[in-house]
């Protein structure tokens, strides 16, 4: 038999959860396609890893050993940009991605970097761009819920994630869980563990992401899942659909009717 709550942000002065209503105690959002517009060619890193559509790239990658998880993990770091920031942000972090281009290149001509960590690399983080809505909804959220915690769940490395989060988003997310973290999403662990460093129920979070190991891994936890649909994940359902970020800032606010 199908139940329904409604679904609020809770803020100062709000009581308990019920079984009509359930506040919303904490934001757990996924990066790449959630955060910043999708920069990740996932078709070619398949291509690339030699592995089909069907399988999962982070649970395929983790269980590979030796030789092969290392090439594997070089070539999703290319394409993510993390080895890129992971070897040179220390020295370069101040560096326009023009003068950026210029030193791995000069690099790449010594003999210190391949010509191929150069092009993924400089790519992916040239082409980060943020989700429309996002600053908008994050400067409502520190104005009117400043208590109310925050953090990013991804797939992605830290580095390339670190690298985004100092360079392109100026909000603040605590924790950021990454793919170090395992066993990562679908399931629900990472979740989980966010919710239980905030001292707060899982089933008083929103996990809020693009992709179907977002909702899967919501859905395990016990958490409200949020969908920011796209052209490719028409197909997805979950507790609440939006078309841009800046949706949530009304749904939050007025609430929303959840039905499982």
């Amino acid at each position: 038999m199908a139940t329904a709550f409604t679904c609020k942000l809770a803020s100062i002065g709000h009581g308990l959860s019920s079984s009509h209503q359930r506040l919303l105690r904490g934001l757990v959002f996924d990066m790449d396609g959630t955060l910043t517009k999708p920069y990740l060619d996932f078709q070619e890193m398949r291509r690339r890893l030699g592995i089909t559509p069907d399988q999962d790239i982070v649970q395929t990658l983790f269980s590979w050993s030796g030789e092969k998880r290392q090439q594997g993990d070089l070539i999703v770091r290319e394409m993510e940009g993390s080895w890129f920031t992971l070897t040179l942000d220390l020295r370069l972090l101040q560096f326009s991605h023009i003068l950026l281009r210029r030193y791995a290149w000069k690099l790449c001509n010594q003999g210190l970097l391949p010509a191929a960590h150069v092009h993924y690399s400089v790519e992916a983080l040239r082409k980060t761009e943020l989700q429309s809505g996002l600053t908008e909804l994050f400067t409502w959220l520190d104005t009117t819920h400043p208590t109310i915690p925050r953090a990013i769940l991804t797939r992605n490395a830290l580095p390339s994630v670190s690298h985004i989060l100092e360079n392109h988003i100026p909000f603040k997310f605590h924790p950021v869980v990454t793919r170090e973290f395992q066993p990562a999403k679908p399931w629900p662990d990472p979740l989980l563990h966010i919710s239980q460093m905030w001292g707060i129920m899982p089933q008083e979070v929103a996990m809020i992401g693009d992709g179907k190991d977002d909702i899967e891994c919501g859905r395990a936890a016990a958490s409200v899942t949020i969908l920011l649909r796209n052209p490719t994940n028409q197909h997805l359902e979950a507790d609440l659909v939006i078309d841009e970020l800046l949706e949530l800032k009304a749904f939050l606010d007025a609430g929303f009717t959840v039905i499982r």
